[in-house]
């Protein structure tokens, strides 16, 4: 069998096209959001953001974040979503609730969503909360 310096060149070729394709690509920037922060307003209360990804690649082992769903197979308790945070110098923040958009809201979360919450002074519900999911936020 004689082989064919073009046809050597044109697998060669394929070869590397296939390794191109199956390497992980990365779009977008790391945004400076990705920080756990807990604080406070005078008109909302309490508010916490930032990413799971973005606290599990903190400098520190303070900071954490996160909402769950919780529900029962049972008409007498409807699903109700909590959320907490605590930040880099250990304030955190919790609030429930079972408004059902905000549990929506929740569902859709992955580990690189930005996560916005808030709620009103020693009250420990949550108003309002927030899942962003976008390419920003991918490490």
């Amino acid at each position: 069998m004689k082989t064919n310096p073009k046809n050597i060149l044109g697998l060669v070729a394929l070869g590397l096209t296939l390794f191109i394709n199956i390497a992980p690509t990365w779009a977008g920037k790391v945004g400076a959001h990705a920080q756990v922060a807990v604080g406070t307003n005078q008109q909302i209360g309490w508010y916490a953001s930032g990413s799971m990804v973005g606290a599990r690649y903190s400098a520190d082992r303070t900071q954490s974040i996160g909402c769950s769903v919780w529900s029962i197979a049972t008409p007498t308790f409807p699903p109700s979503v909590s959320c907490s945070a605590r930040d880099s110098q250990g304030v955190s923040f919790h609030c429930n609730s079972y408004e059902p958009s905000l549990v929506g809201a929740v569902q859709g979360m992955t580990d690189s969503s930005y996560i916005y919450f808030e709620g009103p002074y020693q009250a420990g519900l949550c108003s309002r909360i927030l899942i962003y999911h976008g390419s920003d936020n991918i490490r």
